[in-house]
């Protein structure tokens, strides 16, 4: 054996008395955040915390890996919080673990009435919402808040601008906030990308709760850290991942919804059974969410917030999520076609992308849905989006196509040859005459 081999045998050995210290190790850390729990202690210790970094950092003998000590010391500690907060999630809440923290999904109805539980924040609040939102809606996050900024935007995905972004930047400036200050987004999709983004870069950061109003949001744009504006016709062009510090999802809002925006909703969740949960494609086969809502948000969830922590800046796995979105983007970015809804543009891109005995099933799920499945789609119109496609790499374009229910696959193809079959892949949803 070489002096490599023995070297990584070594390592290999250190490795398992590692793991066996690291299990022994959140084994102790979940007696501590059920005590925590138990007395009304928040996980979150920050003077323990620097504490036990200085310390176990200053017991490491000095040398050129002393600095990686540390490191590794806080990252275990970061883990250990993670690890707690998952543990003491209600059978209501999901945790994504994604970034030093993660955040808690929290699902259930009622929940805008008790904004404040969820929101913790020591400073001044600004809620950001459209003129969509019910006002009632906003009434109870302001009573459950107390007292707090807010701002109104226009409604709709032309707002979703660099004037509206600066909107936000110029209410929380004029009004002295700080790093110790939060964004509060109470609304769809649109509110929640353009206040998450202004969260992210006001200060360098400060902390941003999401409240999402629309199914849409709801299973979609709230869980996963994606913020950001569109730019000249392109979607989502300037951006950035940032996670929020909570998401508060309360089902009740989805009653003040026109049936035409929980179908919108409803896509996203058919896109993430069809690529990934054979089970919930039936689910939905079987008609049974309208009555259990509830159930259905908290599988979709459950299916993104696995994706999302495995592959957080969307490298690999997670594209997966984009399943139906490069043709969807460009129809959604693209005139004329009747001001359809995101996620109507995701089930037209859905169905080129998929098999025949998948696209049979998944068209007769979309009318069922009240989705549409035919448009006026133009090849040359929609090859200008894609040409501006954030998926792109380069001369190349990744392609996520369903060749059965509850499973995908990643292409990577030339742009140019996708562009160029264009016109035989939008046969199937161009309007007959």
């Amino acid at each position: 054996m070489d002096e490599l081999e023995k070297a990584r045998a070594k390592i290999d050995d250190i490795d398992k008395i590692n793991a066996e210290l690291f299990g022994a190790r959140m084994e102790y850390a979940a007696k501590i955040a059920f005590y925590k729990r138990k007395h009304g202690l928040d996980v979150t210790d920050l003077t323990r915390e620097a504490e036990v970094i200085r310390t176990r950092a200053d017991a490491y003998p000095d040398g050129d890996t002393k600095k990686f000590y540390r490191e590794n010391v806080r990252n275990t500690l970061n883990l250990s919080k993670k690890y707690q907060r998952a543990l003491l999630c209600e059978d209501n809440e999901i945790f994504v673990s994604t970034g030093n923290d993660g955040y808690t999904v929290t699902i259930k109805r009622g929940a805008l009435n008790e904004l404040g539980k969820y929101v913790k924040s020591a400073g001044r609040i600004l809620i950001v919402t459209d003129s969509g939102v019910p006002k009632q809606h906003l009434e109870k996050c302001v009573s459950s808040l107390g007292g707090c900024q807010t701002l109104v935007l226009p409604q709709g995905e032309e707002n979703k601008n660099r004037d509206n972004l600066f909107r936000i930047i110029d209410k929380l400036y004029e009004n002295g906030f700080t790093r110790s200050d939060c964004v509060v987004a109470l609304g769809g999709g649109v509110v929640g990308d353009t206040a998450g983004f202004a969260a992210s870069i006001y200060n360098r950061g400060i902390s941003f709760y999401n409240v999402p109003t629309t199914l849409l949001s709801q299973v979609d744009s709230s869980v996963g850290g994606k913020v950001g504006v569109d730019y000249r016709g392109g979607k989502n062009l300037i951006g950035a991942f940032y996670d929020p510090k909570a998401v508060i999802i309360d089902p009740d809002v989805l009653q003040t919804l026109e049936r035409r925006h929980i179908a919108n909703g409803m896509a996203e969740i058919i896109k993430i059974a069809v690529t990934c949960n054979k089970n919930l494609f039936e689910l939905l086969e079987r008609g049974v969410y309208d009555g259990n809502i509830d159930k259905v948000i908290m599988r979709a969830v459950e299916l993104k917030a696995v994706i999302v922590e495995n592959d957080h800046k969307e490298s690999s796995l997670r594209r997966a999520l984009n399943f139906g979105h490069t043709l969807g983007h460009s129809i959604e970015s693209a005139k004329g076609l009747g001001n359809l809804l995101h996620g109507e543009c995701v089930a037209l891109g859905m169905i080129p992308m998929c098999s025949e005995k998948v696209r049979g099933r998944l068209v007769k799920l979309l009318k069922e849905c009240g989705l549409p499945t035919e448009c006026d789609v133009n090849a040359k119109e929609l090859a200008h989006y894609i040409a501006l496609d954030k998926k792109r790499a380069g001369d190349t374009i990744n392609i996520v196509t369903a060749e059965e229910i509850g499973k995908y696959s990643i292409k990577e193809i030339p742009t140019d040859e996708f562009i160029g079959s264009l016109d035989g892949l939008i046969s199937v949803i161009r309007r007959k005459i």
